[in-house]
């Protein structure tokens, strides 16, 4: 027997004991008495608990729509990165150093966050934010390669032939070709993201995962 209602049952017990002694009702009429203080007790401590669990669904449900809503606002922070690092590529411009950085930190951020998933979850939304971190990084060392291709400058003592210089823009079109797929990927993927997140937060069942 749970030991809550145990100790409830006793109270109960000792106030019908002193009844049935006045009375005289003997064992039958103690025994009625205390199935139904068991019953009333079992009752009690079962709305508690339910109590409990429904509070407990609802505090999980906003810890993971705080989370849910961190990872979108650091994957539009990341986002906007990736534009100007274009713009400036596709002008013959390698990226500075700062730029870098700076793109590193916003996606470093957005792992951090994606990475709580893993204590809030449900699977589901472990399972595609992992794949998000994944497609994010892959769109930055795309373009940190482009950017590393537009750096390297031929040889002023040694021109390039024109094989060479064809070669030399082929792979800097390679590198944009492989950017413009890893983001589509990448959107893919956040809209997945979105989709299962909405799932999430609307079943019930999964408030209390």
């Amino acid at each position: 027997m749970n030991e809550g209602i145990a100790a409830l049952i006793a109270g109960l017990a000792a106030a019908f004991g002193g009844v049935v002694g006045a009375f005289g009702g003997g064992v039958i009429s103690a025994r009625g008495s205390l199935r139904a203080a068991e019953t009333t007790a079992t009752a009690a401590l079962r709305q508690v608990q339910d109590q409990g669990a429904v509070e407990h669904a609802h505090w999980v449900r906003q810890q993971r729509q705080a989370l849910y809503a961190r990872v979108v606002e650091l994957y539009v922070a990341v986002g906007v990165t990736f534009p100007t690092a274009v713009k400036q590529l596709k002008g013959g411009a390698p990226l500075a150093e700062e730029d870098k950085q700076t793109m590193r930190a916003a996606v470093v951020a957005l792992e951090a966050a994606i990475s709580q998933l893993g204590f809030w979850g449900p699977q589901p939304m472990q399972d595609i934010g992992g794949e998000l971190r994944t497609r994010i990084k892959a769109v930055g060392g795309t373009l940190i390669g482009w950017s590393d291709a537009v750096a390297r400058e031929p040889d002023q003592a040694h021109p390039l032939t024109g094989g060479q210089e064809q070669a030399r823009r082929q792979e800097r079109e390679n590198w944009r070709t492989e950017y413009r797929a890893d983001l589509r990927s990448a959107a893919d993927t956040y809209n997945e993201f979105i989709r299962t997140a909405g799932e999430t937060l609307q079943s019930p069942a999964a408030h209390a995962a």
